[in-house]
């Protein structure tokens, strides 16, 4: 587990599990030279709004992870891998672990789907701003029509 102890008020979340059943090494698979994971945390990162801690079951995506300077990793446990696993359980998981280790929860958590490798940092931040700025907000989801 590679988890810094330094944390703002925002963790930016990115699920990997491996063991697509369609695609195989899915989230390792290339656009432009770059993996989609490679691509997700480069967005996240050029969005500026917080830690991005991976979490996967895999020692590959972890390993590829740890490749790009400011990242955490978290090995997630095999249950919380499965296709029936949910982000949520995922998310849950790694809070106790903060818990458990007395680390610092974050405030706020943005999910990065690596599957979505097109979602804009600007995007990231716009939605980041508008959570922390309406104290009436608890989360904010974005949607965009299929073409």
């Amino acid at each position: 587990m590679k988890l810094s102890n330094i944390i703002n008020d925002n963790v930016i979340f990115i699920p990997v599990r491996s063991g697509s059943t369609r695609i195989k090494n899915k989230n390792l698979q290339k656009i432009k030279g770059l993996s989609l994971l490679h691509l997700k945390i480069l967005s996240c990162k050029k969005s500026k709004i917080g830690k991005i801690v991976v979490s996967s079951n895999s020692s590959k995506i972890l390993n590829e992870a740890l490749k790009i300077k400011g990242v955490d990793i978290f090995r997630r446990q095999e249950k919380y891998a499965s296709s029936k696993a949910s982000s949520i359980s995922t998310i849950l998981e790694y809070l106790r672990y903060l818990r458990k280790k007395n680390l610092p929860l974050p405030k706020f958590i943005t999910l990065a789907p690596v599957t979505n490798p097109f979602l804009k940092s600007s995007t990231l931040k716009q939605a980041y701003i508008k959570l922390k700025k309406n104290k009436n907000v608890e989360s904010i989801i974005s949607i965009t029509e299929s073409s």
